[in-house]
C-alpha cells in the first residue's frame, strides 16, 4: 500500500487561499509584519483541520532557535532510576520541566567516548540548556561552562555556574547536636572516598567536624571507597575498640553507605543502636522503613532538582541568577540512633 504523503503548510495554504506567510502566521501565533483578520485566521486553522497538518517541530525549532527541551546529564554513572535518590532527582527534574513546558532529554554516559564527543553531544543545538551533576575536576565541567549553552549545577556546586545544593551546615549542626543530646562521645565518620573527590563530599565531612569540635565529640574519619575493603574484624575495632566506654554513633556521608554498614554489622552481631548509633543523610525512604527506618539528615532533593530547572529556564530567557541556591534540611529521627 502506498504511503499517503503528510500534508504540508503549502497544502493549507492553498485550501485557505492565502499565502504560506499568512498560513505559517496562524499556524505559529506569531504574525510578525504579517496581518491577518480573525475571519481568515480561522479558515487557515480549520483547512489545517481538514488536512490534518501538524507542524515540522524541527523547522519550527531553527526558525525560532529553541527546541522546548532541557537535557540531564549525570557525571558520576548510569542515570539508574530505580535507585531512590537519582529516582528523586529525575522526578524533581520532570517537575521542573513540567512546570516551565519543557521536554526532558536523559544524556547517556557512553563509555569509551571521549570529552570532546560527550561535549559536543551536549551543546549541538538539540537542547536549550543543561542540568548537571558532575565533579568540578571533571574535563567536561570547564568545556560546558565555557560554552554557549546555559547550564545549571545540582549537588555539587561549580564556580562559574549556578548551583543549587542543600545546607550541608545546618545539617551537620542538627547532627552533632542530636548525638551530643543522646549522650554519644565518639563518632566513627563515613566518608566514601570517592576519587576526584565530591564537593558535597568534603563539604558535608567538614562542616561535620567543625560542629562535632564545638560539642567537644571525638570524630574518627573512615574514607574508604567501599567498606568491603574492611575486613570483619577491623569494621568491629572501628566499631567497638576494646577499652571505651563511652557511647559510639556513626556517620555516614549518605544513606547508601549507612544501608550498606548496616547490612555488615548485622551479620556480626552488632545490635543499632544498642550497641552503635547509625544516621545518614538524604533521609530517602525504602520498603525498609516499617522494620529499620534510618535516622538521616532529610534533603530535599526532588525540590533541588525543581528549582534547578526553573533556574535555567531563566537562564535560557537571559535572566539573571543567583550564583548558588541552597536548601535548607532536617534531621528525621528513625529506629537507628
Amino acid at each position: 500500500m502506498e504511503r499517503k504523503r503528510p500534508s504540508t503548510l503549502r497544502d493549507v495554504a492553498e485550501r485557505a487561499g492565502v499565502s504560506k506567510m499568512a498560513a505559517s502566521a496562524a499556524l505559529s501565533g506569531y504574525s510578525g509584519n504579517v496581518r491577518i483578520s480573525e475571519t481568515t485566521r480561522v479558515r487557515i486553522l480549520e483547512a489545517a483541520r481538514q488536512l490534518g497538518y501538524t507542524p515540522n517541530e524541527v523547522a519550527r525549532s531553527l526558525r525560532r532557535q529553541r527546541t522546548d527541551i532541557i537535557a540531564l546529564y549525570c557525571g558520576y554513572g548510569y542515570l539508574n532510576a530505580s535507585l531512590p535518590f537519582l529516582s528523586e532527582i529525575i522526578g524533581g527534574v520532570q517537575e521542573g520541566c513540567d512546570e516551565c513546558h519543557k521536554d526532558l532529554l536523559l544524556h547517556g554516559v557512553f563509555r569509551g567516548q571521549s570529552v570532546d564527543d560527550i561535549h559536543l553531544a551536549c551543546v549541538s543545538g538539540k537542547t536549550d540548556g543543561l542540568i548537571l551533576n558532575a565533579a568540578p575536576m571533571d574535563p567536561l565541567v570547564q568545556k560546558l561552562a565555557a560554552s554557549h549553552l546555559p547550564v545549571v549545577a545540582i549537588i555539587d556546586p561549580i564556580d562559574g555556574l549556578p548551583s543549587v545544593s542543600v545546607d550541608e551546615m545546618l545539617g551537620a549542626r542538627l547532627t552533632t547536636s542530636y548525638l551530643a543530646s543522646a549522650g554519644y562521645r565518639r563518632i566513627v565518620y563515613f566518608a566514601r572516598g570517592w576519587k576526584p573527590p565530591l564537593v558535597s563530599v568534603e563539604r558535608r565531612l567538614a562542616a561535620f567536624v567543625q560542629c562535632a569540635t564545638e560539642y567537644n565529640l571525638d570524630v574518627e574519619i573512615c574514607g574508604l571507597k567501599d567498606l568491603n575493603d574492611l575486613s570483619n574484624e577491623a569494621l568491629l575495632s572501628l566499631i567497638k575498640p576494646i577499652g571505651v566506654a563511652y557511647r559510639t554513633a556513626a556517620v555516614c556521608w549518605n544513606d547508601a553507605v549507612a544501608y550498606d554498614l548496616l547490612a555488615r554489622l548485622i551479620p556480626i552481631g552488632v545490635k543499632v543502636p544498642d550497641d552503635v548509633g547509625l544516621i545518614g543523610f538524604d533521609g530517602l525512604g525504602t520498603q525498609l522503613d516499617g522494620v529499620m527506618r534510618l535516622t538521616s539528615v532529610r534533603a530535599p532533593w526532588a525540590q533541588v532538582a525543581r528549582i534547578a530547572v526553573n533556574l535555567l529556564c531563566s537562564r535560557i530567557n537571559g535572566e539573571p541568577v543567583p550564583s548558588e541556591t541552597v536548601l535548607p534540611v532536617e534531621l528525621c529521627e528513625g529506629h537507628t540512633a
